[in-house]
């Protein structure tokens, strides 16, 4: 089943019943399943987010301005694309800001995000919202007014499976929606919850669901998470490792254009015609165990350690990192330790290794896939 049909028979879509009617009635009427119905905005509207995902456009590699760009990018891919222009002038994004596009073809949502990358500020990005008609480019600090809410069940993350209650590969179930809520504020929009100061969505928790109130990309986000949760978690995990020599700001560029904590991240930095491979393995580890990978030439010697772990429900992992590098290729001695949050089935993370003035910028590249 695609994640769409899983949104579509997992989440409430029609707009909630009036406070205290679903209080107002035995539990076990509460049904995970939605009754076949015409699908109301805030579906249509992750329909579009996802189509924008699907959709590969290839668009003139010429300088051009952004609401022109924005224009031919909507006739390429037949989806309706709308600038909030007085929002976004306020981080630094106007009609007239010139972009190029990528020469390469993709998904329409990578190439407007590569587009976005070249204009406004570093301190704030634009957010791409999901409309019934296409695609809505605004702020953060706006993007809450497009909030819509949806009743996402969790009663299958609160009970134990039978299927595979026997595996040990399985998750232990949640004690209570209030854990669920926990970890999605945890990885989704985590600083922009209005439980925690933030503008753009908030979660009301109920027995057996969440009631989620927040523009379509969060709604996408929060699907995707909870699918997660309910794959056994792996027993292994395979994880692919490169060390770039790649000018810190092209480096932060494409983290932008292509989702930062992404696989596809990770692949656009690696074609770059700028980057410089300086180290690339694989490592396959048990969650619990710690693995090394060591390579050495005659201008550097690599060092890389993970240690990857579950918590104590299996419901996360987190995988220690720690890297070092000697020789003349990285200007010296580089190390970098750190800890990075992985949501199975596939995770990705880009990090900078620390530098002095006079040595060249590098990154740490990692993708973890289920095994």
């Amino acid at each position: 089943m695609t994640l769409l049909g899983s949104i579509l028979a997992g989440m409430m879509a029609l707009t909630p019943p009036p406070a205290g009617a679903e209080d107002a009635k035995p539990p076990e009427v509460e049904s995970a399943v939605v009754p076949e119905m015409t699908p109301d905005p805030i579906v249509r509207s992750i329909q579009r987010l996802q189509g924008a995902e699907r959709i590969r456009v290839s668009p003139p590699a010429r300088e051009t301005r952004l609401e022109d760009a924005l224009e031919i990018l909507a006739g390429l891919g037949g989806l309706r694309i709308d600038a909030d222009w007085s929002a976004l002038e306020t981080i630094g994004i106007n009609p007239g800001d010139r972009v190029t596009a990528d020469p390469q073809p993709g998904s329409l949502r990578v190439v407007l995000d590569q587009m976005l990358a070249q204009v406004g500020a570093d301190y704030e990005r634009p957010v791409i919202d999901g409309s019934p008609d296409g695609l809505r480019l605004t702020t953060v600090g706006k993007v809450g007014q497009n909030a819509a809410p949806l009743l996402h069940p969790i009663a299958d993350l609160l009970e134990p499976n039978e299927l595979l209650t026997a595996s040990e590969s399985a998750a232990t179930p949640f004690q209570n929606a209030g854990e669920i809520s926990t970890l999605i504020r945890d990885f989704v929009i985590r600083d922009d919850w209005y439980e925690v100061g933030g503008s753009i969505g908030r979660i009301e928790t109920r027995t057996r669901s969440l009631l989620i109130m927040a523009p379509a990309f969060v709604h996408l986000e929060v699907g995707r998470l909870l699918e997660s949760m309910r794959i056994a978690r792996p027993d292994r995990i395979a994880f692919s490792i490169s060390v770039v020599g790649l000018d810190s700001a092209e480096l932060d560029r494409l983290r932008l254009a292509n989702g930062p904590g992404t696989p596809a991240s990770i692949i656009a930095i690696k074609r770059s015609p700028l980057v410089i491979e300086v180290f690339d393995g694989e490592m396959n580890v048990a969650p619990g165990d710690s693995a090394t990978i060591k390579a050495s030439d005659a201008t550097l010697a690599t060092a890389i350690t993970l240690t990857p772990r579950w918590d104590a429900a299996r419901h996360r992992i987190r995988c220690g990192l720690r890297a070092t590098l000697v020789g003349v290729a990285v200007g010296g001695t580089r190390t970098i330790e750190t800890e990075i949050d992985l949501t199975m089935p596939v995770a990705a993370s880009v990090m900078l290794v620390p530098a002095l003035a006079e040595q060249r910028s590098l990154a740490v590249l990692l993708t973890a896939r289920a095994d």
